[in-house]
């Protein structure tokens, strides 16, 4: 385990310095992206503001919503969404074999090559509004508990997306279509489930649970949740996760080299 931290403390540091190549244009992005996730709370304070705002959520509750939903985001941009377009380069140039004959699972060797730092930033203001929305409502430490239990299911979930999206590089090579759809998807997360009506509260809660980006770690953060309801919707992402682990090892059996 040692090692493998090690590893991944090399390839952080190797970002770095490629980011702190360019400083003037690392800290411009990061300033953009700064200011691209802070539009949602600006609008979100006009709202309240002008109209009653969102059904069932008070101004702070919607803070939390929109602050867990961009950490969420920030944490899988830092760690998981480079994977699927590292996987789909080093395929096409035949370059994968570098992967598999490392002395470290492929998986572990791509996730860890895939960090980036760009990621920071909504991390940065992530923790800003939940902090801030901490201060204003208060939660209990358990009910803190649970919540960041579910974050830490929304990255096993989007993790496994990024997965799934890889392994089926190996047999249709481009697969950025793909990747695109997630994104469109993933706009679905942005609201609460609850605005939506059953058939697409079903889709998003169990078929394609991106609501545990932000509806449910912050639902369970403001009102009372089961340990039956948490299993619920675990179930279904701990059940995808295991599908792509088994996509990637059936796409690595099947992968031959071949150069573009």
């Amino acid at each position: 385990m040692s090692r493998f931290f090690r590893l991944w403390l090399r390839h952080v540091g190797i970002e770095f310095s490629r980011e702190m190549a360019y400083k003037t244009n690392f800290f411009i992005k990061l300033i953009s992206l700064v200011f691209a996730d802070i539009v949602g709370p600006i609008i979100t304070i006009l709202l309240y503001t002008q109209t009653s705002g969102i059904p069932g959520w008070s101004f702070e509750e919607f803070i939390l919503f929109q602050g867990t939903f961009i950490l969420v985001f920030g944490l899988s941009h830092m760690f998981f969404f480079v994977i699927p377009f590292e996987v789909i380069h080093m395929v096409r140039e035949g370059e994968f074999n570098k992967i598999l004959t490392a002395p470290i699972p492929p998986l572990v060797n791509v996730t860890f090559r895939s960090f980036d730092m760009e990621g920071t930033a909504e991390v940065i203001v992530g923790f800003g509004l939940i902090g801030w929305a901490f201060s204003k409502l208060h939660p209990g430490m358990g009910h803190i508990a649970i919540y960041a239990f579910i974050i830490l299911l929304a990255l096993l979930f989007i993790y496994g997306v990024m997965i799934l999206i890889s392994s089926l590089s190996f047999k249709v090579v481009k697969t950025y279509g793909l990747i695109d759809l997630f994104f469109k998807s993933s706009d679905m997360a942005r609201y609460p489930a609850s605005l939506y009506g059953n058939p697409l509260r079903f889709f998003v809660s169990f078929l394609f649970p991106i609501a545990v980006a932000a509806y449910f770690p912050a639902s369970s953060l403001l009102f009372d949740t089961t340990w039956m309801r948490i299993v619920a919707f675990a179930a279904p992402i701990f059940a995808f996760f295991i599908l792509s682990l088994i996509l990637w090892e059936r796409g690595l059996r099947n992968y031959t080299a071949a150069g573009g």
